[in-house]
């Protein structure tokens, strides 16, 4: 089975309010997200990590068919995904880890997730322009190693540590832009446009 683990806990801090719920194109950024994956065919179930008792991000995401993980206090982005490891089914093969503040088109996920099921790597990094980029994708068989994960920095450290498991997969695409301040909002609204 193929799964998406959405990182939806993270606070924001260096973005007035919460980012994630901020509009473009009538829908909160979130949802943009996770709407992406639901339509991607080859992604069976979906799991929206979020920060315990955060209701607005579960209104936000209303009427998807999903399921929520919720992790408490200020969670390190580490803690998140192992969160998001351990709601998945056991017959699980495949992992693809998304942020939930960076869409990417239901055409390219599919690419992704049908290059990490052919590939013999056990780590499927998107590249765009030989810059990696996100979401990831990680066969079961790597689980054991992303439990070992610490901090906020990610399954980096992880994922640096073994490139014999990493397979780097160049996209002819638009890297998906962060939000981080009001500078890059004019950049997320465009990228939103064209995909």
């Amino acid at each position: 089975m193929k799964a998406a683990v959405v990182l939806a806990a993270g606070l924001s801090t260096r973005f007035p309010g919460n980012k994630l719920l901020r509009e473009f194109w009538k829908k909160p950024l979130i949802r943009h997200t996770v709407e992406r994956l639901v339509e991607c065919e080859q992604i069976e179930e979906c799991f929206v990590v979020v920060g315990g008792g955060e209701a607005t991000i579960v209104e936000a995401l209303a009427g998807l068919p999903l399921q929520f993980v919720e992790v408490q206090g200020e969670a390190a982005l580490s803690e998140s995904i192992k969160a998001g490891l351990r709601s998945l089914p056991k017959k699980t093969s495949h992992v693809m880890v998304a942020l939930g503040d960076q869409p990417v088109s239901a055409r390219l996920l599919t690419r992704l997730m049908a290059k990490a099921i052919s590939s013999e790597q056990d780590v499927l990094v998107p590249t765009y322009g030989k810059q990696r980029g996100n979401p990831v994708i990680f066969r079961s068989q790597f689980f054991p190693l992303l439990f070992q994960m610490n901090g906020d920095c990610g399954a980096r450290m992880i994922i640096d540590g073994h490139p014999e498991l990493v397979h780097e997969f160049e996209l002819d695409d638009v890297m998906p832009p962060d939000l981080d301040s009001e500078a890059d909002l004019k950049n997320v609204e465009n990228y939103l446009g064209l995909k």
